[in-house]
């Protein structure tokens, strides 16, 4: 099971990561949670970045997954099958 994390939970040290967040009420059409284009990183002194602008994370509130977890799973396909990374 994947486990995101809350926006309160900080990593232990740098990582990459995908970002969910929840739709603006105010639009009715839109609801529940759409991740973010890109991924970001954590900086302990700057907090989460995008990865390609270092633009700051605006959102309040969202969720964040490890990249690395996110891709675990197509890491263990792709060895079972014997593709090399």
């Amino acid at each position: 099971m994947i486990a995101w994390r809350p926006h309160t939970e900080q990593p232990r040290h740098i990582c990459t990561a995908v970002v969910a967040v929840r739709f603006d009420p105010e639009f009715e059409d839109d609801t529940g949670f759409a991740l973010l284009p890109t991924i970001f990183t954590w900086h302990p002194a700057a907090g989460w970045t995008d990865e390609r602008t270092d633009e700051a994370l605006l959102y309040r509130e969202f969720f964040w997954l490890p990249e690395a977890e996110l891709l675990a799973p197509f890491e263990a396909a792709a060895s079972a099958q014997g593709v090399e990374p």
